[in-house]
């Protein structure tokens, strides 16, 4: 464990700007000082401490300060380190900080016992048997390894923790020339260790984003300035009546529109990145005379926030929080709560239908009747109001002792449910008649939930959830953690509960108060969580500003960011489609549900390393480090899942008859399986890891590649057919043309071309690093090939080198043709995916991955892209409409019903939107 120097005669003076956090258990006291020493000796100045100082506050947040300040984070690796808790909780910290991690081990351990961050990087060893100076020598020389770049990771971190630190305040931002080479920096860290962390995104998103809003308005005063003095007739200004002058200034507005989209979308504000993306993508279209490479990233920004944006509209009007949304039986209408003291209700589109006025302190919470024709109200003024759908008031109900917070309707509408401060559930008629008072809890009641046979749920802030037949008599209490529960929600069936809790989890229950599942992703309180009318998906509102959308089984499949202070609560349309969270920031937005142009498959625990269509397009399997390969509906609902590797999965693909599936594996077999998950053999005979795995056309017999260097050819029966020895390094891709010659891809820089009979036809030299993917056109005429080199080569099939594709920023780890061949794409570990021309002109570039991309397999119509990532997410891309015209379309039709309703839309992007042209671009 690293202690922080706090005695004057320990403390080495280069501490005041260390470059070394040495993190290590004090048993290895001895060794970490004689490390320290020489390390001291070279003029290396490692942040260490020697004294046996308790944990406390103070000291954690020196520890904190310390590993943000250093260059290299330095784990001492020995049996008592790889165990201890405060080391681990170091070791956390400079993982979530991206900082260089640098192992040293001191004494004997298994490499699997070691954090896996640890485990697969190079060890450094100073173990007694080992000769200490020449350990030195290499340790010194990796501390030296491209220390420019990891010293500007260090005070691009410190900048941005700073920021953080200080509430995000907006005068710490980079501005000017110092943003423009961070901005440069960031772009060039490519694949590069340690990668920029989520926080350093983010600050430099929002300096751009800084930026850019002052350089609109320094724009502006130049533009009125202009027209200012020439109308007075004081200056020429003749630079800016130059057509040279005018597209300059054109162009730099399209670059800080894009810059500013591009910024919005990391910090995961979706909705104003589509708006700016709108306004950029609208003056590139008058602007032709810009260069192919700007006009492919700007669209690129465009099709980032198309392709992935959840908002569809806002709701704004309200002039205090708003605690609860509610959508009307038919969904047609949405009714809103809010501290303002009113009711609002809206069209689904977001026009305003009425305002309710009528209690005298904030309105907690709002629902319809099942037949849609009663509006219930609870406010903070102790009284629950009946209104129409109209807005008509009808009755007050005013029993309650303290605040009512919370109100429901039995699902046949002939009772009504409440809860509040006094610590009861009171049951009424329609007609305003209270029929009992439920007594139990000991704080708050602050949600209710009726179960289809009129079971009633509440939570409370007394940290439990009591179930109660309609009558009243309770059925059921179910404890919690001892937190207050915020939230209760039935399943459609009634037969399981999700509660909201304020230790930040969502916690779902059996009916019996089994606890099932306790589903972990917010940072903060949640306040509200409800089940899907279908009951396969479950949403929660989260004091980190965010809502969390799950699978029943625990599986986090999306994160909804947009509101900028808490969520107080959340609701489904009746149709499931629509979510309505809302926001003491006084909105509700309206999420929708699935986005028709990306569909996101999640469910692997690891990396996702390979996808693959099927011959029908209608299943798609991907092979994952997670040790399984997993069949997927296009909806991304999962088929089924294969277990029986003993390693990561590498490679998927299917049978061209689509009767089977082969997959290769880090356990160094091969293995066919079924459709439906029976395995069919298992190919044994490589002596390292498999890496991929080939069909032959007519699906007779597979090729497989290996770390070992060899191919080899098998019948399908798992019969070893041949061996191809060749290669001077691992084999990591390896495919067969139509007419059944073999290419293989290998680290020793080189792609090979093989008869079946294993006869090398050829070898094909050019690339720069290792050859990570090789693929066949469909006609058998070109190959591709993806490397290391981060290019992409396009030969002819005698050798001949055809083009070179250069742009991504890293490796590229895979290659594919289209089914047509006139396409082909292109994975990177730069985190993108880009499109090309049979001719090598760029066509698109799809982004919005948070690590690399490894696989990719287009649907057999090509109409969709899949992709695998290390960020363990499957994605279909809709492929349809890649170009300007087509994403502006887009653009328009969601932003349709917030341009024509929301009074703070621009009228601009309005009048833009309605006057599209449809020609193409």
């Amino acid at each position: 464990m690293a202690i922080l120097n706090r005695s004057t005669t320990d403390l080495n003076p280069n501490n005041l700007n260390p470059e070394i956090f040495v993190s290590y258990c004090r048993r290895d006291k001895e060794l970490v000082r004689s490390l320290c020493d020489a390390l001291q000796h070279h003029q290396r100045s490692p942040w260490v401490d020697w004294q046996d100082i308790p944990p406390s506050a103070d000291w954690r947040q020196e520890i904190r300060t310390g590993i943000l300040t250093a260059h290299t984070f330095l784990f001492v690796i020995s049996p008592d380190s790889i165990v201890s808790k405060e080391c681990l909780v170091e070791l956390d910290y400079a993982i979530q900080h991206h900082k260089r991690l640098m192992p040293v081990v001191c004494q004997e351990v298994k490499a699997e016992q070691v954090h896996p961050a640890l485990a697969s990087l190079n060890w450094i060893f100073f173990r007694e048997r080992d000769d200490f100076d020449r350990s030195l020598t290499t340790l010194l020389q990796a501390l030296d390894t491209d220390l420019e770049y990891v010293q500007a990771h260090t005070r691009l971190l410190l900048r941005a923790a700073d920021w953080e630190n200080n509430g995000r305040d907006q005068s710490l931002l980079l501005h000017g020339r110092s943003l423009e080479a961070v901005e440069q920096w960031l772009v060039k860290s490519g694949d590069r260790e340690p990668r920029p962390s989520q926080l350093q995104r983010e600050f430099v998103a929002a300096s751009r984003l800084s930026e850019t809003s002052r350089q609109r308005m320094v724009l502006a005063s130049v533009t009125l300035a202009l027209i200012v003095t020439s109308v007075l007739g004081l200056v020429t200004f003749q630079q800016y009546r130059t057509e040279a002058s005018r597209r300059e200034a054109v162009t730099g507005e399209i670059q800080a529109l894009s810059a500013s989209s591009n910024a919005l979308v990391t910090l995961r504000q979706e909705f104003q990145a589509l708006i700016q993306g709108l306004r950029a993508g609208r003056r590139l279209q008058a602007a032709p005379w810009l260069d192919p490479e700007m006009r492919l990233q700007v669209t690129s920004t465009i099709r980032t926030a198309v392709y992935f944006i959840r908002e569809h509209n806002r709701l704004e009007g309200h002039t205090g929080w708003i605690r609860q949304a509610s959508f009307s039986p038919d969904g047609q209408t949405i009714a809103t709560a809010s501290g303002d003291r009113t009711i609002k209700l809206w069209k689904r589109d977001g026009t305003l239908l009425h305002t309710l006025e009528g209690h005298t302190d904030g309105v907690f919470a709002v629902a319809f009747s099942p037949d849609g024709q009663t509006i219930a109200s609870a406010s903070l003024d102790g009284t629950i109001k009946f209104w129409k759908l109209d807005g008509t008031f009808l009755i007050t109900l005013a029993n309650h002792q303290n605040k009512p917070r919370t109100l429901s309707f039995s699902p046949d509408g002939t009772l009504i449910a409440s809860g509040g401060d006094d610590e009861t559930v009171k049951l009424w008629k329609r007609d305003g008649s209270l029929i009992k008072t439920l007594k139990g809890h000991r704080d708050a009641v602050y949600d209710l939930s009726f179960s289809r046979d009129g079971t009633i749920a509440s939570a409370s802030l007394d940290g439990t959830i009591k179930l109660w037949n309609r009558d009243g008599t309770l059925l059921r209490t179910i404890k919690g953690q001892g937190l207050a529960v915020t939230g209760v929600s039935f399943s459609p069936d009634g037969q399981t509960l999700a509660s909201a809790d304020f230790d930040g989890t969502v916690k779902l229950w059996k009916r019996d108060g089994t606890l099932l599942k306790t589903l972990k992703g917010h940072r903060d309180a949640v306040y509200g969580v409800r089940f899907s009318p279908d009951g396969q998906m479950i949403a929660s509102a989260g004091a980190d500003k965010v809502v969390n959308l799950w699978k029943p089984d625990g599986t986090l499949l999306a994160t909804l960011v947009g509101h900028s202070r808490r969520v107080n609560g959340v609701s489904f349309s009746p149709d499931g489609q629509t979510i309505a969270s809302a926001s003491p920031d006084q909105t509700v937005k309206l999420w929708q549900r699935a986005n028709s142009l990306t569909t996101i498959f999640v469910g692997h625990s690891a990396e996702a390393n390979s996808v693959s269509f099927s011959p029908t397009g209608k299943l798609v399997a991907s092979a994952s480090s997670d040790n399984t390969i997993k069949l997927w509906k296009l909806d991304g609902t999962l088929d089924k899942t294969l277990n029986g590797h003993d390693g990561a999965v590498y490679w998927v693909t299917f049978s061209p008859d689509g009767q089977a599936l082969a997959s290769a594996s880090y356990d160094k077999t091969v293995k066919l399986w079924k459709p439906d998950g029976t395995l069919l053999t298992t190919l044994k005979g490589h002596g390292n890891i498999v890496t991929q795995v080939s069909f032959s056309p007519d699906g007779q017999t597979l090729a497989s590649g290996s770390i070992d260097r060899t191919v080899r050819l098998w019948k399908r029966d798992g019969t070893l057919i041949k061996t191809l020895n060749g290669h001077q390094g691992a084999v990591y891709g390896v495919t067969f043309s139509r007419d059944g010659q073999i290419a293989s891809a290998s680290d020793d820089k080189t792609i090979k071309l093989w008869k079946r009979d294993g006869t090398l036809i050829k070898t094909l030299e050019g690339h720069g690093s290792a050859v990570r993917s090789v693929s066949f056109s469909p006609d058998g005429q070109m190959i591709a090939s993806a490397s290391d080199d981060k290019t992409v080569k396009l030969w002819k099939r005698d050798g001949t080198l055809i083009n070179t594709l250069t742009g991504h920023l890293g490796l590229v780890n895979r290659v594919s043709f289209s089914h047509d061949g006139q396409t082909i794409a292109s994975a990177s570990d730069d985190r993108t995916v880009r499109l090309w021309k049979r001719d090598g002109t760029p066509i698109a570039i799809l982004t919005g991955y948070e690590q690399g991309v490894f696989g990719l397999s287009f649907s057999p119509d090509d109409k969709t892209l899949a992709t695998s990532s290390d960020d363990r997410r499957v994605i279909l891309w809709n492929l349809t409409g890649l170009n300007l015209n087509s994403l502006l379309q887009e653009s328009c039709s969601w932003l349709h019903d917030y341009l024509e309703t929301n009074p703070n839309a621009d009228q601009d992007d309005r009048q833009f939107c309605n006057s599209l042209p449809q020609s193409k671009d």
